[in-house]
């Protein structure tokens, strides 16, 4: 086992950054980015599908969060789909900070459930006034 100084760190840290390609280049089609908090975040966004039946709740918007060491591609196909479909709404996955392919914070007390929780709410009232602003 090896250990190194905080200089050290950064240097490794900003030479592994320099050989990374940015997450616009490597995302799905589907994929989406929306700055929010000063945090580049990736998601992805279910929406149910037009039924003369059952319309589509406009107000319905759910953000799942996951936990360490997964992704936006833990739910995507097996669960957010059926979810939308069932609730008539619109389904929200998201990277959190620092996974996937959302932006890492700049200071490690950055990774807090409050701060998750921020940008979980920060994507959801985003999207939640993109909706409003289609349905006039």
């Amino acid at each position: 086992m090896w250990f190194c100084s905080s200089g050290s760190a950064v240097l490794l840290e900003r030479l592994w950054q320099a050989h990374l390609r940015p997450p616009e280049e490597v995302c799905d089609a589907d994929s989406l980015f929306q700055r929010i908090h000063d945090v580049n975040v990736h998601y992805k966004k279910f929406l149910s599908t037009p039924d003369a039946d059952k319309p589509i709740d406009r107000d319905v918007i759910m953000c799942l969060s996951h936990g360490f060491g997964a992704n936006t591609y833990s739910y995507e196909y097996a669960l957010l789909g059926l979810l939308a479909k069932r609730m008539r709404g619109t389904f929200l996955a998201f990277d959190s900070v620092g996974f996937g392919l959302t932006e890492r914070p700049k200071r490690i007390y950055e990774y807090t459930f409050d701060n998750i929780g921020k940008l979980m709410m920060g994507l959801r009232n985003y999207e939640y006034s993109k909706l409003q602003l289609n349905e006039g």
